[in-house]
C-alpha cells in the first residue's frame, strides 16, 4: 500500500481531529462534520454523510476523496494564522501526494519532492503535537527518511511495482511453459523490492 493512502493520512486526520477539540472542545468537530456531509454530489467524488465516524473502515479511495475536500471544509474553523497554517498543511500535503505518484522522477524533479517533503514535515508539527506518542510513527520515519535514497536507488515505487506486476498480468502462461519460471522471477523480484520499502 502507498504510504500516504493508508498510514500518513489518517493521523493527519486524527490530529486534526484532536486540534479542533482542544481549541473549542466538540463545537469544532460538529461543524466541520456537517461540512463534509453537506458536500455536494459531483462525479467520481464520495460524500461523507456518516461524516468521520470510524476512519479504520475508510478504503483507500475515500482517504483520497478526503484529500481533495479537506482543505475546503477547514477554511476557516480556527481563527487567523492558525488557519492558514492547517490548510496549508494539507495543501502541501495534497501536492505532495500528486507528485509521490509519479512513475519515475527526474533528479530536479526528486529534489522538489525532498524540498516538499521537509516543508510539510515542519508544518506537521503544528499537529504532530497532538498525537499520543510525540509522533514516533515507524511510517512517518520512513516516509521522511527513506523514501528519497530509495527512490534514488531503486527507481520511483509505484513505477517500479506498476511495470512488473503488468509484466506478470499480461503473461499469457501455461503450465510447463518457460514463461512462469519468468513471471515467477519477476514477481519474486518486484516483492523483494516492496519488502526494502
Amino acid at each position: 500500500m502507498h504510504h500516504l493512502d493508508l498510514d500518513l493520512f489518517p493521523y493527519m486526520i486524527e490530529f486534526t481531529h484532536n486540534l479542533l477539540k482542544n481549541q473549542r472542545g466538540n463545537a469544532l468537530i460538529e461543524k466541520m462534520d456537517t461540512r463534509l456531509a453537506t458536500i455536494l454530489r459531483h462525479h467520481g467524488l464520495k460524500i461523507f454523510h456518516n461524516r468521520l465516524a470510524d476512519l479504520a473502515r475508510f478504503t483507500i479511495l475515500e482517504y483520497q476523496n478526503m484529500m481533495q475536500v479537506m482543505p475546503f471544509v477547514l477554511d476557516g474553523l480556527l481563527e487567523g494564522r492558525l488557519d492558514s497554517k492547517l490548510i496549508g498543511l494539507y495543501l502541501k500535503w495534497n501536492d505532495m501526494y500528486i507528485k509521490s505518484r509519479k512513475s519515475a522522477f527526474t533528479e530536479i524533479e526528486l529534489d522538489d519532492f525532498e524540498k516538499l517533503m521537509k516543508s510539510w514535515a515542519k508544518d506537521f508539527i503544528l499537529i504532530g503535537s497532538y498525537s499520543d506518542n510525540q509522533c514516533q510513527y515507524p511510517k512517518l520515519h520512513h516516509f521522511l527518511y527513506h523514501m528519497i535514497p530509495t527512490i534514488k536507488n531503486y527507481g520511483s515505487p509505484n513505477g517500479y511495482a506498476e511495470i512488473n506486476f503488468t509484466r506478470i498480468n499480461e503473461l499469457k502462461i501455461r503450465e510447463g511453459s518457460s514463461e512462469i519460471i519468468d513471471g515467477l522471477e519477476d514477481f519474486l523480484e518486484a516483492y523483494e523490492y516492496l519488502k526494502i520499502i
